[in-house]
């Protein structure tokens, strides 16, 4: 693509250029606008969707209301218990007591079934047998048997959905009907069983949307069991039916709670809403298909983008036409600069335009910053050689200084001064340990060798002893552990815990290992510091080294935090624990590197040990 562009003309480059800063934003622009608008139609079709499934659960919590309040008034209904009441004693009933029942009771119960439209039937069944049935109202007990809940019903009162109708007298089924049936006991007003009420409603009239079910939307109740109820076979064409797992799924139906939201289901975007419906202690879910509400939307989109395709290609041929005429003054000059190049000098190169002239003031002055830019890089490379014979001068005068230690050390024995020979011999050896910056990971036996040879020095200073325990597993000897890391937090220990006592203390170390990672704990028996203190010292050791917040004193610990988390991770470093004038502990944690101590690594570390002493000769010569 690069190529591409390097290799077109100048005004194909502004061509391209323009396009590029014009025609693109404006096609994500629209793009942008197009997103919005969808969203917004999807937005509009899930409020409507939540609209319709509020309007419907205030529907049926209504007309279950009314159930309960029919069987409310039936149970108030002092005729009708009365005439129960004389049922269940096993009285006869007079013909003119019967008639009486039949012109007032059962006629009201006719009326008042009659004045609610969604009210489908009314059955009342008494507890006994073998008296004269008012039909279609009263039933025996017997007859409760052929209704499709009896073996379900448990007493009290309860909700029975997508039951099939059967034929009261006979028991058969009614093909085709679906009823959501609510039946309670009656009872006196001693609480003896009277009989038992059925008010039924027909499916399709509580729940439209369930049974209207096709591409365009698709509807389910759940009962407080989890029964569900929908479509079913009588919608074998809704192809929702097959996605009934997703659809509850995504509505939250194991949480019970009310929710709306827009989904992307069979590559159609669709709404789907969850609401209660309190009467029925059930879940009505909705899936309403937004894509016909966006279809137009869509098509609109497809001609405006043609329509945006065609006004690019002519926004091409005019940029193109513009930049040309632009430029002509230019190309002239250009064509003048060949013939020049091919070695025609009988000719005047003129222009009048200003940014020629422009053109060669901004040459200049970028030869003049190459130019400088040499310099500055001649003077950087003489600044690295001369850092380069700097930093071999130390080498040699650390050379030198070890020499001289040495020929120390040999005088004192001679004098028979072993306290001074011992002093010198443990410098030399640190300073033996610190030319050995090649190395940036060293063992931990070597870095426990310079602890008790800083220790030892540090004792001559002081009037008081500092007593190093030590207890470090053999095997933690072998590991690896960043150079000069144990160094620091000794020091600190010595400088601000063990210094301001003025009396003997113990440094402790103490080694403990892992299945991967192994720590050492350092603790004095110093001062200890304040939770203010602690917490000062952590928040250094979180910080970054290079920080401009970086505090100019006690970057030590910071050093070798830094140092650890680039070696092994973020995973390893410091942790530091104190108890004011008591103790401070820090921990430093590291990744097992070595196994088990074998001879192969005995063999290395003699050869390495031997080039050391080479190296130590060669000082000494």
């Amino acid at each position: 693509m690069r190529n591409w562009f390097r290799g077109l003309k100048l005004n194909q480059k502004f061509t391209v250029t323009t396009l590029i800063f014009i025609f693109i934003p404006l096609f994500g622009m629209m793009c942008f606008g197009f997103r919005s608008i969808k969203k917004n139609a999807i937005d509009h079709g899930v409020n409507e969707a939540v609209t319709a499934i509020d309007l419907t659960c205030a529907e049926v919590n209504a007309k279950a209301n009314a159930c309960s309040m029919v069987v409310d008034t039936l149970q108030e209904y002092e005729p009708l218990e009365k005439y129960l009441l004389h049922l269940r004693r096993g009285e006869e009933i007079s013909e003119s007591y019967y008639q009486q029942f039949r012109n007032n009771s059962i006629s009201i119960i006719d009326k008042m079934q009659e004045a609610m439209p969604d009210l489908y039937q009314i059955h009342i069944f008494a507890m006994a047998d073998g008296f004269l049935e008012q039909q279609p109202i009263l039933y025996q007990k017997e007859k409760m048997k052929n209704c499709a809940w009896y073996r379900s019903y448990q007493g009290g009162g309860q909700w029975f959905f997508d039951i099939q109708e059967k034929n009261i007298i006979s028991g058969t089924k009614k093909e085709g009907s679906h009823l959501m049936t609510y039946v309670r006991e009656l009872r006196d007003q001693s609480g003896g069983r009277l009989g038992v009420i059925e008010v039924s409603m027909r499916m399709a009239d509580i729940f439209p949307e369930i049974y209207r079910s096709g591409d365009s939307s698709w509807a389910c109740f759940v009962d407080e069991n989890w029964n569900l109820y929908d479509c079913g076979k009588t919608a074998a064409a809704c192809k929702w039916q097959s996605y009934r797992g997703l659809i509850l799924f995504r509505a939250g139906i194991r949480d019970r709670k009310e929710s709306q939201q827009s989904a992307v289901i069979d590559r159609k975007n669709v709404a789907i809403v969850l609401r209660k419906v309190d009467k029925l202690n059930g879940m009505f879910v909705t899936l309403t298909n937004l894509d016909d509400a966006t279809g137009n939307m869509i098509k609109q989109q497809q001609r405006m983008l043609l329509e945006f395709a065609g006004f690019g290609l002519l926004l091409i041929v005019v940029v193109n036409l513009i930049v040309r005429g632009l430029l002509k003054e230019f190309y002239d000059v250009l064509c003048e600069m060949r013939q020049i190049d091919n070695g025609t000098t009988k000719i005047k190169v003129c222009y009048s335009a200003e940014e020629m002239r422009e053109m060669s003031y901004g040459i200049n002055g970028m030869l003049e910053r190459i130019q400088k830019q040499n310099e500055e890089s001649i003077k950087r490379e003489a600044a690295l050689k001369d850092t380069a014979i700097r930093a071999m001068q130390n080498q040699i005068n650390a050379h030198f200084i070890y020499n001289v230690l040495e020929s120390i050390k040999m005088m004192a024995e001679i004098n028979e001064e072993y306290t001074i020979s011992d002093a010198v011999t443990a410098l030399g050896e640190m300073l033996h340990y610190n030319m050995r910056w090649n190395k940036f990971l060293v063992t931990v036996q070597d870095e426990m060798n310079y602890i008790q040879n800083y220790v030892e020095l540090m004792n001559l200073r002081y009037d008081f002893t500092i007593t190093l325990s030590v207890q470090i597993p053999e095997n933690l000897y072998r590991q690896d552990i960043p150079k000069m890391s144990l160094q620091p937090i000794v020091e600190n220990a010595i400088t601000h815990g063990i210094e301001e006592l003025d009396a003997d203390a113990v440094i402790e170390i103490k080694g403990i290992e892992h299945e991967k990672s192994f720590e050492i704990e350092i603790t004095d028996s110093g001062i200890g510091m304040s939770e203010k203190q602690l917490a000062i010292l952590r928040r250094k050791l979180r910080m970054r080294l290079n920080s401009d917040t970086q505090p100019k004193h006690g970057i030590g610990l910071r050093n070798v935090q830094d140092r650890i988390h680039i070696q092994f991770g973020t995973e390893y470093g410091l942790s530091v624990y104190t108890k004011e004038h008591c103790y401070t502990k820090v921990s430093i944690h590291l990744p097992i590197t070595r196994g088990k101590y074998s001879p192969m690594d005995q063999e290395g570390d003699e050869k390495e040990e031997e080039k050391e002493n080479e190296y130590t000769a060669g000082c000494r010569r």
